[in-house]
C-alpha cells in the first residue's frame, strides 16, 4: 500500500514540475525572452522506473510474477525480489537482496520489504461474486468492478491491483492536465503533531525535495505575475491608451505596438514588463494592480460623463414637456382686458413723463 501511495505522489510531483518549472521555463524560451535556465530534479525517471514497460519497471515485473507464478508465500516474494535485482538497472533503484529493495524517490530514499507484494497484487475476487454485485440496483456497487465479466464467469484479461493503480493514476493526471490547477504546499513543522515544536532539519528536508526553492527562483526571476496575448491585453486596457490610438484599436493590427504605447503612456519602466513573441509579461503584481486601478478610474470617469450627459438630456426633455403643458393651459383661452380697449395715451407718452415733475428732474 505504501508503495502505491508513493507512486501516486511521484505522479503528482511530476505534473507539479511539468506545470510550474519545466513549462514555465519553456514558455520563456518559446517567447524568446532572455532567460537563464534554473536546474531542477525531474522525477520523470522515477516514474518510468515504477511504471515503465520498455525496459520493464517494478509494476510490470510484479504483474509478470503474479500471472506466471501460481504458488503463494514468501518464496514467490523472494523470486520477485531476485527478478527486480536481475532486470532493473537504474540509478534510483538499489536491489539489496534478502527480500527488500530501495527506490530513491523525489522526497528521499525509501526501503520496501517484498513480503506480501505478490499476494496483494493479485487481489483475487471471484468472478461469480463480481457478477452478482454488478446486478445490484445500487450504482455504487456497480462501479466497484467496472471490468467486464463473461457469462461463464471467466474474465478475459485478469486485472491486478498494480494495473488498477496505474490506470487510475493516469486518469487523474489526464483530468488535472485539462485544468489549471493551483497548488497549496503544506509543510509539516514536526513529526509528532505537537504545537510550538519546529523541526528545522525536517522542514528543510521537505522544502528541498518539494522543489519549492527552484519554484521560488523561477517565479522571482521570471514574469509570473501576469501574462496575456497582445490583443487581449490591449482590448482590456484600451481605455488607458492615448485618445488618438484608442480610436484605432478595432482597425489596427499592430497589437504589440499598441501595448508598448500603453506602457509608455503610463510611464511604466522597461524592467517591469517584457514583450515576447505573442504575449506581454509583467514582473510584479503591483504593476498589475496599478493597471487595474487606472482602468477602474478611467471607467468611472467615463461612466460619470455618460451619466451627466444622460441627466442633462432627461432634464431638458422634462423642461420642454413642462413648457408645453403650460402652453396648453392658455390655448384658445386668451381674452383682452377691458382697460386695454381704452388708450388715453397721446404722443406715445406711456409713462406720463410730461405731467410728472419728479421724472423730469
Amino acid at each position: 500500500e505504501q508503495f502505491c501511495i508513493n507512486y501516486v505522489n511521484e505522479k503528482l510531483q511530476q505534473i507539479f514540475i511539468e506545470l510550474t518549472l519545466r513549462a514555465e521555463q519553456e514558455e520563456y524560451k518559446n517567447e524568446q525572452l532572455p532567460w537563464e535556465t534554473v536546474d531542477f530534479f525531474n522525477n520523470k525517471t522515477v516514474c518510468e522506473l515504477i511504471e515503465g514497460t520498455k525496459p520493464p519497471g517494478v509494476f510490470a515485473l510484479l504483474d509478470d510474477i503474479s500471472k506466471t507464478t501460481h504458488a503463494e508465500g514468501s518464496g514467490v516474494d523472494r523470486k520477485f525480489s531476485e527478478k527486480l535485482t536481475q532486470v532493473i538497472n537504474h540509478p534510483h533503484f538499489v536491489g539489496q537482496g534478502g527480500g527488500s529493495f530501495e527506490i530513491k524517490h523525489y522526497a528521499g530514499p525509501v526501503q520496501y520489504e517484498v513480503n506480501g507484494f505478490v499476494d496483494k497484487n493479485k487481489d483475487i475476487v471471484f468472478d461469480e461474486l463480481k457478477s452478482m454485485l454488478k446486478l445490484s440496483q445500487l450504482p455504487f456497487l456497480q462501479q466497484l468492478f467496472p471490468e467486464e465479466v463473461t457469462l461463464d464467469g471467466q474474465r478475459k484479461n485478469p486485472v491486478t491491483a498494480g494495473s488498477k493503480i496505474r490506470a487510475q493514476a493516469a486518469k487523474l493526471i489526464a483530468e488535472l492536465t485539462k485544468c489549471t490547477p493551483h497548488y497549496v504546499r503544506c509543510v509539516k513543522p514536526n513529526e509528532h503533531k505537537k504545537p510550538q515544536d519546529f523541526d528545522f532539519q525536517g522542514v528543510q528536508h521537505q522544502v528541498k525535495y518539494l522543489a519549492l526553492l527552484e519554484n521560488v527562483v523561477v517565479r522571482r526571476s521570471g514574469f509570473a505575475s501576469y501574462r496575456e496575448t497582445f490583443d487581449r491585453f490591449v482590448r482590456r486596457y484600451r481605455c488607458l491608451l492615448p485618445a488618438n490610438l484608442a480610436q484605432t484599436v478595432s482597425t489596427s493590427g499592430d497589437w504589440k505596438g499598441l501595448a508598448i504605447a500603453l506602457f509608455k503612456n503610463l510611464s511604466i519602466s522597461d524592467g517591469e514588463f517584457r514583450m515576447g513573441k505573442t504575449k506581454v509579461f509583467i514582473r510584479k503584481p503591483e504593476t498589475v494592480f496599478k493597471l487595474e486601478e487606472l482602468r477602474e478610474t478611467s471607467i468611472q470617469i467615463a461612466a460619470s460623463k455618460i451619466q451627466r450627459f444622460t441627466n442633462t438630456c432627461l432634464t431638458r426633455s422634462l423642461a420642454r414637456g413642462l413648457r408645453y403643458q403650460a402652453s396648453l393651459l392658455f390655448h384658445n383661452k386668451k381674452e383682452r382686458r377691458q382697460v386695454s380697449l381704452y388708450r388715453p395715451f397721446t404722443h406715445s407718452d406711456y409713462c406720463g413723463y410730461s405731467e410728472d415733475s419728479s421724472q423730469q428732474e
